[in-house]
């Protein structure tokens, strides 16, 4: 593979745009309107800025999913739609394992509140490539 972008471009944006779409329509379904002067739009605003590092943390595990299993021969880079489809659906891959997993509770040591909050974050991505990649 000498042309990287099939793979790469999915991978960059797809998390993005999922994260970036729900979060603004939440936003939407809260504040309904958007006045011309501003009003609620700077909480649009600060919401997605804050949702941008959500989105880039899951390209970071995308990405390092994607080399884990290229290095261990177990899986092909994704390209195309499987790339879009498992990067689109990354973001809420995580808040499903947040989900059912859950942060743990009051009691909870934090050096395992770590771990419980950053595990999605390279395991939702790993399944998803797993689920939706090539085999060599």
């Amino acid at each position: 593979m000498n042309d990287f972008t099939p793979w790469l471009r999915p991978t960059l944006v797809g998390p993005f745009a999922t994260t970036w779409t729900i979060v603004s329509l939440l936003q939407l379904a809260q504040s309904a309107l958007v006045l011309p002067n501003g009003e609620r739009l700077d909480a649009w605003l600060l919401v997605l800025l804050s949702s941008s590092f959500y989105a880039a943390m899951i390209v970071v595990g995308l990405l390092s999913a994607d080399l884990v299993l290229l290095r261990t021969k177990l899986r092909r880079l994704p390209t195309n739609g499987r790339a879009w489809l498992s990067s689109l659906l990354a973001p809420v891959g995580v808040w499903l394992a947040w989900a059912i997993v859950g942060w743990g509770d009051e009691d909870t040591a934090i050096p395992m509140v770590v771990l419980l909050v950053s595990w999605p974050f390279l395991g939702a991505p790993l399944a998803l490539r797993w689920m939706f990649g090539e085999r060599p």
